[in-house]
């Protein structure tokens, strides 16, 4: 017979999984796992296991905690950055203008998913592992600085130290929203249901910069 049996077909290579997961659904299963418990309470194993395949196929893909980590922390950083960056054809607005609104981008990416603002949070509090926040927020910690220093150099709002003031927001709107907001009656999920929520932070925003 010409036909080939089972097992003279070609076999997969070790390692590497029968049915691919895609890299982004896996950092999206590992966020939620390090949301919940933490850098250090949670192994390769646990992202392994939740996502359905072998901790060796894991390993195909990040060869380290640390290495999934830092791609779950950089992934959520920078979504958020380009959540509250103007576009870059939107009219000149007042420093004031343009501070409201990156609260208000701010407050809606986080409030579509509680694991983002946990991890975050996570992050800004606790010190429980190998921690790559420092590197990959402070660049948008900075950038966050930077533009209220401008602001404060045309008078917008008083000079203070702004660092202190952009942490302390951070940790507001991101305990705003680790928690799951409990469902309302009539309440579609959309952004707009959040607005008390952002009203909230809006205020807050005000008291600290005062403008």
């Amino acid at each position: 017979m010409d036909a080939r049996s089972a097992t003279d077909q070609p076999r997969r290579r070790s390692g590497r999984p029968e049915k691919p997961i895609p890299r982004g659904d896996l950092v999206a299963i590992a966020r939620g796992l390090f949301a919940a418990r933490g850098y250090a309470g949670v192994s390769m194993a646990d992202v392994a296991q939740q996502g359905g395949l072998q901790k060796s196929s894991l390993f195909h893909h990040f060869p380290t905690k640390d290495q999934l980590y830092r791609e779950v922390i950089d992934t959520v950083l920078v979504e958020l950055q380009s959540a509250v960056q103007p576009a870059p054809t939107a009219p000149v607005s007042t420093c004031v203008e343009r501070l409201v609104a990156a609260v208000t981008a701010a407050a809606v990416y986080l409030s579509h998913d509680s694991t983002r603002p946990r991890l975050i949070l996570r992050e800004l509090l606790q010190e429980d592992g190998d921690r790559h926040y420092a590197e990959a927020g402070d660049a948008i910690i900075e950038t966050a600085c930077r533009f209220l220093e401008g602001g404060a150099s045309q008078d917008a709002w008083p000079r203070q130290d702004f660092r202190r003031v952009v942490l302390t927001l951070a940790v507001i709107h991101c305990s705003c929203f680790a928690l799951p907001r409990p469902r309302q009656a009539g309440d579609s999920g959309t952004p707009e249901v959040d607005k008390q929520h952002v009203d909230g932070l809006l205020a807050q925003v005000r008291h600290m910069i005062r403008f």
